[in-house]
């Protein structure tokens, strides 16, 4: 089996973190799950069941008991103190835990170039100690959030690190984005360029978006739940992460892994940025088809992102079923999809769609069958463009500039990771209309003449 180590940066990171561990700890160990020791750094009455395939996502101490395989890592301590002190901090081992006593103070600079390279050997030997006890490491997973300073200026410092170290490994990054509407901090726009402009380089991760007021919605239709908590968004954020791991963790015929993922959904380098979405088939109370649960996740009630989907395109698209699924539903559900007028995808992609089947439902509603996508769509590069007139507006009068500039911060940096988010968005604008080229294929005998003359023209 290969494993997974999770990393988790920040504030928005930490919380999500600390979300799906709590899930998943209660899948596997329902009857040994306890809030009996909520202060022993040591996790006790923790041993799965012989069916119970944790290996993947936690680590077997020398007493039998398994504790998660994840690093939380934040500048301030008040955060990852109170994850470690809760209820369910017991799970958790103490070197899980790393925290410095400065604030990133939502500024980039602070977590990128001075207080977070304080704290950096130390966030990534403990990484480097969670893979030693790794077996056969398949990937590296990170959720944190890009408008504050730590999670995007401390995340991208420890990106670039991590990237070195483990080149060939899959590295899946689950970001909370900027929202339309809702923007808790003022120069979130210039966290969130000044990332994607490191990010954009790293050519080998998966980025999976999230915005609250998307998320918002997902829970009101999702859950059913009128007006939603940031707890009951940390908690949709972790069952999608979860279910996209649960080809990892269980076993199956049809099931997929990161590398799977990312080589089916990533067309090129720069365009791996991706929206999630789920789905049940008991929304509402109904028992909802196959058919019914595959179209209502391409729809922006139930996506993490609001995408532009009547203008934009499908690029790839990843579906992973868990429940009881068989082929030929999903065959004919996705040429049902296909079908209609409002769905388009891309000319030159014949097959958008990598499907996942996971027999084993999940453990909250194990009646029921529930549906995550994956999808790089065109619709993005909306989303980039809002992101981009934000930061003009701000940067136009170059304001709260001088609090970067005070950090070690170069003054072109902005104009230069502006240009990078600039060509992203023209990246997604490309791919949705594509200038068309008609190849002819040429015979031997056509491809010799024309060396010969080639040859001629240059000795002449």
């Amino acid at each position: 089996m290969r494993e997974v180590v999770s990393l988790h940066v920040g504030q928005t990171g930490v919380r999500v973190g600390d979300s799906l561990w709590q899930n998943l700890t209660k899948q596997y160990f329902p009857l040994k799950y306890s809030y009996s020791t909520p202060n022993d750094s040591t996790p006790s009455d923790t041993t799965p069941s012989d069916s119970t395939p944790s290996d993947a996502m936690f680590n077997e101490t020398s007493k039998e008991v398994y504790v998660p395989r994840c690093v939380f890592t934040d500048l301030e301590r008040c955060e990852v103190e109170e994850v470690r002190r809760s209820r369910g901090g017991h799970i958790y081992n103490t070197e899980s835990f790393v925290t410095d006593k400065d604030d990133g103070a939502s500024n980039y600079a602070r977590g990128h170039y001075s207080i977070g390279r304080g704290l950096l050997d130390k966030s990534v030997d403990r990484v480097r100690r969670q893979v030693e006890k790794c077996e056969s490491l398949q990937g590296i997973i990170t959720t944190h959030c890009i408008g504050g300073g730590t999670g995007a200026g401390y995340t991208s410092l420890l990106n670039f690190t991590l990237r070195d170290m483990f080149k060939s490994k899959a590295k899946v990054q689950f970001v909370l984005f900027p929202s339309p509407d809702i923007s808790p901090i003022v120069v979130e726009p210039y966290n969130a360029v000044l990332y994607l402009n490191q990010n954009i380089s790293y050519c080998d991760n998966l980025t999976v978006m999230f915005e609250n007021q998307s998320l918002y919605r997902m829970c009101s239709k999702l859950d059913q739940i009128e007006l939603p908590s940031y707890p009951d968004i940390n908690t949709a954020i972790s069952r999608i992460i979860s279910s996209i791991t649960a080809p990892i963790r269980y076993p199956g015929s049809h099931s997929v892994d990161l590398d799977t993922i990312q080589t089916n959904i990533v067309p090129y380098p720069r365009v791996s940025y991706v929206t999630a979405s789920l789905t049940t088939s008991c929304i509402g109370g109904s028992n909802n088809s196959i058919s019914d649960i595959t179209k209502t996740s391409f729809s922006n009630e139930y996506s993490t992102i609001d995408l532009d989907i009547p203008r934009g395109k499908l690029l790839s698209s990843c579906l992973l079923y868990r429940g009881l699924v068989t082929p030929g539903e999903v065959n004919t559900a996705i040429k049902k999809l296909t079908s209609l007028r409002t769905f388009k995808t891309c000319y030159w992609v014949p097959c958008p769609f990598k499907v996942g089947i996971l027999d084993i439902p999940p453990a909250t509603d194990p009646l029921s069958t529930t549906l995550c996508t994956l999808t790089n769509h065109t619709g993005l590069e909306s989303t980039f463009a809002r992101l981009n007139h934000k930061f003009d507006s701000l940067y136009q009068r170059r304001a709260f500039l001088h609090w970067y500039h005070g950090e070690g911060m170069e003054k072109n940096e902005f104009a230069c990771a502006r240009e990078e988010t600039a060509a992203l968005e023209k990246d997604y604008m490309y791919e949705n209309d594509p200038p068309y080229f008609k190849f002819k294929y040429k015979d031997e005998d056509e491809e010799e003449s024309e060396e010969e003359s080639e040859e001629e023209s240059d000795y002449t």
